[in-house]
């Protein structure tokens, strides 16, 4: 079992996590996070056209807005602090993950605390979990709610609420009649001991049907629906998770044979229903509210919808998330799930196809039902995988508990106890922790029942002993990916933004003509969205402006035009130039910047231009030693400076002329 100690270094590792994160991963982690909640708290910044569509739930960035908002109140909104915050909020939201997946692995197999161990170690020592968890992205909050709600879905499916007390729950069972058997993977047959009782434990005589049986059997279910609901909110896609836990819900009553399943069943799928609506209806209101209620929009502005209908239409019905990139149906699994398990793949079929526990078949219908939906989708990203990875940990631990996957214990084997009365069948319940054990009540114990009980777990902590090597490797392999993909993979734009911060830190000077008189404008000649927004340099001169790639553009988006011909749309976008595709002249053109940002395989393509115009190179960043070529980034981040701003002449302010062109003025 994991001690208190050992959970406060984990907490400790995960806020180490956070801070050194120094990469960038996905535009999301900030256009769908950060940089939407500093236009909530700030009203500056630029917001995605998600946004204006309606297309996305505001939840998720109103949690950071939150601390956003607290921080501003305080008066410590200051550069670093801001840059930082959401990566600490995402690192206490990635222990939580840790805690809910190891408390599962309990859940799920309840006399196995190896398994439980193994499945947080697997937590801690993954590179995904390491690249992804500080990241204030969506799928991680998506992630920790949904461990939260199959918490709650397997305390109310395999009769084990989450027990007060982890160790006594895993003390035996005293059994009268012979009626409880004990699993080693824990089967459908075990009881849990007094006072941890399940949702739908029968309570002396009066079964499923009493009263306080009931009762903790609709907490459990109502806790499942409201984590779930509340998943389904910050991210629509987290519903194909719940699918078979709500199917096998239902049916359950029908295969037990119990009494009157349809009206048990019926309830299930009525309350189902009435969260399912309570939710969506509370979405809608709260997004309305965020908008209009703080009158950051207009009210003609308003979507009207709700986010997970209209995400829902755009990726699944429409399938028009393709223009970010498709892959082929099967890439989840022959790139997906390979690479971000690396050789925890193969323990993790080894246990979904090996263990006989009930439990681990649940976990192992959960992952497959949601990989093969979202194999369906067109555009696939590692990070969609994330909620599936940590049951799959679980899966793996039991492989790597018990690497020869013998039969589960017999009960015999596990205790010793005397023979009882034949016609006995109730189970002796154990007094409540505190409480003195009546002497009429103690059980003579059967000689080497202790040893008995003892010797299965220390069997499978030898046999994980003897599986080290293996383990160190696994460890070595996932630490270098993490520390790669963490530390030095895609570290440009974060540099290159971090040194113009700290070159303008002053906040912008406003003029008599109610505009940024001394405000530095840094033009990415990016893909879109390559660079954090304002979330990154607040309180700083700085301004950058990047392409727009919005799908819902009735022509040719900017980022299709660079791309196409990146020179031609550039000189247009500067110059006036003509270039050969009409649908260019939609484009609004643009006066020159004092900065430019450009990779360094552009870098040659631009020389001229550059030159032409009075631009020279200030400094270059690494970005990456394996730059991902498909989508236009390089080795270096590029930084060209104006040469009367890097001559120090002073600031070079941008002024619109009636040419709709700029001139630098020094």
């Amino acid at each position: 079992m994991v001690l208190l100690e050992q959970w406060l270094c984990i907490f400790v590792f995960r806020l180490a996590n956070a801070a050194l994160l120094q990469t960038m991963g996905p535009p999301d982690e900030f256009w769908q996070g950060p940089e939407v909640a500093y236009w909530l708290v700030w009203g500056q910044g630029e917001l995605t056209w998600e946004w204006h569509v309606g297309l996305r739930s505001w939840l998720h960035p109103s949690v950071i807005a939150a601390v956003y908002k607290v921080l501003a109140l305080l008066g410590m909104d200051s550069t670093v602090v801001v840059s930082y915050a959401p990566a600490v909020l995402f690192a206490l939201v990635s222990y939580g993950s840790d805690v809910l997946v190891h408390n599962l692995s309990l859940l799920v197999l309840p006399r196995r605390p190896d398994v439980a161990d193994t499945a947080l170690f697997l937590s801690i020592a993954s590179w995904f979990v390491f690249y992804c968890s500080p990241r204030p992205l969506s799928n991680c909050l998506e992630a920790f709610l949904t461990l939260a709600s199959l918490n709650l879905w397997f305390a109310h499916r395999a009769s084990a609420t989450i027990p007060r007390n982890h160790l006594q729950s895993l003390l035996p069972v005293e059994t009268v009649g012979g009626a409880t058997t004990v699993s080693a993977e824990g089967g459908e047959s075990m009881a849990p001991p007094h006072p941890h009782r399940s949702c739908s434990e029968r309570e002396g005589a009066g079964g499923e049907g009493s009263t306080t049986g009931w009762r903790r059997r609709c907490r459990c279910w109502g806790g499942f629906l409201f984590f779930a609901g509340l998943a389904t909110v910050v991210r629509a896609t987290a519903a194909v998770s719940f699918l078979p836990c709500f199917l096998a819900s239902v049916s359950q009553p029908f295969v037990d044979g119990s009494a009157a399943p349809g009206r048990t069943s019926g309830f299930l799928v009525c309350t189902a229903l009435l969260a399912a609506v309570l939710w969506l209806g509370m979405s809608a209101g709260f997004d309305f509210a965020v908008l209009r209620g703080l009158a950051l929009v207009p009210a003609d502005e308003v979507p009207v919808g709700i986010a997970q209908w209209e995400f829902f239409k755009f990726n699944f019905l429409s399938g028009r998330s393709a223009v970010f990139g498709t892959h082929p149906w099967h890439w989840y699994l022959t790139q997906g799930l390979p690479a971000v398990l690396g050789p925890t793949l193969f323990w993790t079929v080894r246990g979904a196809v090996s263990s006989r526990a009930t439990g681990a078949r649940h976990l192992t219908a959960i992952v497959a039902f949601t990989v093969a939906v979202y194999s369906l989708i067109g555009h696939k990203e590692f990070r969609f995988l994330l909620p599936a990875v940590y049951p799959c940990f679980i899966l793996a631990a039991i492989a790597l508990a018990d690497p020869d996957h013998a039969e589960p214990t017999p009960a015999s084997e596990i205790r010793a106890t005397t023979a009882p009365h034949p016609g006995a069948q109730k189970a002796v319940q154990r007094p409540l922790r505190g409480e003195p054990t009546p002497a009429s009540k103690i059980r003579p114990e059967a000689p080497g029942a202790h040893d008995a009980a003892v010797r299965p777990v220390q069997r499978q902590l030898d046999r994980g002993f003897a599986c080290s090597p293996g383990m160190a490797l696994l460890v070595i392999l996932n630490a270098v990916a993490g520390m790669y993909f963490t530390v030095v993979h895609q570290r440009g734009p974060l540099d290159a933004v971090s040194y113009l911060a700290m070159r303008y830190p002053q906040p912008p000077k406003w003029g008599s003509s109610g505009r940024e008189a001394d405000e530095v404008v840094v033009d990415a000649l990016l893909p879109c969205y390559s660079l954090p927004g304002r979330s990154r340099y607040h309180g700083t001169r700085l301004s950058i402006r990047q392409f727009d790639c919005s799908p819902l553009s009735n022509g040719e988006t900017e980022h299709t035009a660079f791309r196409e011909r990146p020179l031609a749309f550039v000189q247009f976008l500067y110059l006036g130039s003509p270039v050969s595709a009409t649908s260019s002249s939609q484009h609004r053109r643009r006066g020159f910047p004092q900065h430019f940002l450009v990779y360094s395989h552009q870098a040659e393509l631009f020389r001229d231009f550059f030159d032409r115009n009075g631009f020279v190179i200030e400094t270059s960043f690494m970005h990456s030693p394996t730059p991902i070529v498909d989508d236009g980034a390089g080795e270096r981040l590029v930084l060209y400076t104006k040469a009367s701003v890097q001559r120090g002449t002073g600031n070079c302010a941008v002024e619109d002329d009636s040419d709709n062109r700029a001139s630098c003025s020094v």
